[in-house]
């Protein structure tokens, strides 16, 4: 992951997690908040088309 924003990001290997930022982690009943992120990736995939299939998300 190279950039993300409205989430604060820490990474431990390969498991990368998005938590709130202080302006967006309280939500009143029907809210919503929402995070981008931009990744990059060096090395050999294999082949140019390659797209992660095992990508969760988990909520609390």
């Amino acid at each position: 992951m190279t950039q993300a924003w409205n989430a604060t990001v820490t990474q431990s290997g390969a498991q990368v997690t998005a938590r709130n930022v202080g302006y967006n982690g309280s939500l009143v009943t029907n809210a919503s908040a929402s995070f981008g992120f931009n990744g990059s990736f060096s090395g050999t995939a294999g082949r140019s088309d390659f797209v992660s299939n095992s990508f969760s998300i988990n909520y609390s």
